[in-house]
């Protein structure tokens, strides 16, 4: 079954879309990607539900269905939202609940892991250290920018704190060529009415310096899941078992799908489910 249900988090109003079987059931708090929401992911959604799973989607602050009360907001409010998202799902369903993120969903996942002792595991699509320079890799911006990695850092920065309400489409460092396998889906993405055209400058400073130390200072306290696509073009295998390598958790696994697509869970959603299923299983019973 499904339901919409408005809760506080930090003090201001966001959404929830909840797919629900039973008090008990294991939980999957589910974080979108970049500009999104959960419907857009309904039909892997419904899938893991039917598979007898809760699963809490979150509409950040200021997107989806989320009232668009604030504009200037940063990674640090998404934290929020996964926090307070995470506590509604263990007070309505139990405490045996995990977190999964699809790519910047996978990176806010990977950070609120670090933060949340509750967790049973965390389950990222995509992952990333900002430390890393081949994480320029990431960006549409040329190969040789890499080595002027942290003067791009300090340049998103100063723009943030001048300039934090200028609009930057998603385009502007995301090559969508590399996002979506098939055109189709790239339209029904960019033609969806409650897509974000823009992120707040002072927004795109905090992801491009979102503090990953938690992935290598031994902060997360549960089983990290790193799932990835072998043929993923927007984070490449390499890149992700370079990140892999360098985490420190009580234990973790490389979910590798023999994929050649970046968007697994909207593109090749069964094959996706199929992979899944038993792994969320044997970490969440």
């Amino acid at each position: 079954m499904y339901k919409e249900v408005s809760t506080s988090s930090n003090n201001v109003p966001i959404t929830l879309s909840i797919w629900y079987t039973e008090r008990g059931s294991p939980t999957i708090v589910f974080l979108p990607g970049t500009m999104s929401h959960p419907l857009m992911y309904e039909n892997f959604l419904c899938g893991l539900g039917a598979r007898g799973f809760n699963i809490i989607g979150v509409h950040y602050l200021s997107h989806g269905k989320s009232p668009k009360i604030k504009q200037n907001y940063t990674m640090e409010d998404l934290l929020y939202n996964v926090y307070d998202a995470t506590t509604y799902g263990i007070e309505n369903f139990g405490a045996n609940i995990a977190v999964m993120g699809s790519s910047q969903g996978g990176i806010l996942a990977a950070m609120a892991a670090g933060r949340d002792t509750r967790l049973k595991a965390v389950f990222p699509h995509n992952i990333m250290l900002t430390t890393l320079k081949e994480t320029m890799s990431l960006t549409k911006y040329p190969a040789w920018t890499h080595r002027f990695m942290g003067l791009i850092q300090w340049g998103f920065r100063v723009g943030g704190k001048l300039l934090p309400n200028y609009k930057v489409p998603g385009d502007a460092y995301l090559d969508y060529d590399k996002v979506f396998y098939s055109e189709q889906a790239k339209q029904d993405c960019l033609n969806d009415p409650m897509l974000l055209p823009y992120y707040p400058l002072r927004f795109v400073a905090s992801l491009f310096n979102a503090d990953l130390s938690c992935l290598e200072n031994g902060s997360i306290q549960c089983p990290v899941i790193l799932i990835t696509a072998k043929g993923d073009p927007l984070f490449s295998f390499d890149y992700t078992n370079k990140v892999f390598d360098l985490i420190h958790a009580p234990q973790k696994e490389l979910l590798t799908l023999e994929l050649n697509r970046h968007m697994i869970f909207n593109e090749d959603t069964d094959t996706t489910i199929n992979a899944l299923e038993p792994t969320l299983h044997k970490y969440l019973g």
